[in-house]
């Protein structure tokens, strides 16, 4: 597990996890929900040419798009199993070229384009959005946010739920697709005006101070909603 420290927020991230269910919706969206799949401890290409060779393979399907990094080319994992492959290699692009995002559908797998807040965007855009935010997994009873205590993050619940309270009085519950966080964001003074403590282990979607800044510049309606919303939000309470 990753602790994750921002402020006085704690995420507890797990690569791990992160990764075997997203290789699960892989499966299921490919048509193949009984492939097997393996973890390695090595270099991704090192471990896709010994894996396949392991197995006997008689194809390696990779994209690339790079894991981590911005480049939108042909990523140096694909490059190196071009190298060392035993066996035929077919390079899928998963890349648009137009944005430079990924070409997958927000919809397969859970991401903070999910958010209600996204609705009516475009696969592309939901794509520029998703590729600046993070995964994370948050333990029952953690706090995503702390009253009074400066923000840094603006978040999406992916799954479970959280408990909102203002002054140590509920006031609300999330849900999967429910956002957090960008009131701090928008405020001069940069607190939080409320608490939340997830209620069970679930999964959020987040993105940095500078991240929530990019979307912001990019996508004025977004901004102009949340806006909106934090107005209603700070009538009503």
């Amino acid at each position: 597990l990753q602790t994750v420290t921002s402020g006085y927020d704690v995420f507890v991230s797990d690569p791990v996890q992160a990764a075997t269910q997203l290789v699960d919706s892989v499966k299921v969206a490919i048509g193949a929900p009984k492939a097997t799949t393996a973890q390695v401890c090595r270099g991704a290409a090192k471990a896709i040419c010994a894996e396949a060779e392991r197995v006997d393979a008689e194809l390696i399907i990779v994209g690339n798009r790079r894991v981590q990094g911005a480049a939108r080319v042909l990523g140096s994992i694909a490059t190196d199993v071009l190298r060392h492959a035993h066996c035929d290699v077919l390079v899928v692009d998963t890349t648009n070229h137009e944005t430079g995002t990924a070409g997958t559908s927000t919809d397969d797998v859970p991401s903070l384009s999910m958010g209600a807040v996204f609705d009516g965007y475009t696969p592309e855009q939901r794509g520029q959005i998703d590729a600046l935010a993070t995964s994370i997994s948050v333990r029952a009873g953690r706090m995503l946010t702390e009253q009074r205590r400066v923000g840094r993050e603006f978040g999406v619940l992916l799954d479970g739920s959280a408990t909102v309270t203002i002054d140590g009085n509920e006031v609300a519950r999330l849900g999967p697709g429910d956002h957090f966080g960008e009131l701090a964001l928008l405020q001069i003074t940069g607190q939080r005006a409320a608490t939340i403590v997830a209620d069970c282990d679930l999964r959020v979607a987040v993105m940095s101070m500078q991240e929530f800044a990019a979307v912001v510049a990019e996508f004025t309606d977004f901004k102009e909603q949340l806006q909106r919303q934090a107005t209603e939000y700070s009538t009503t309470a």
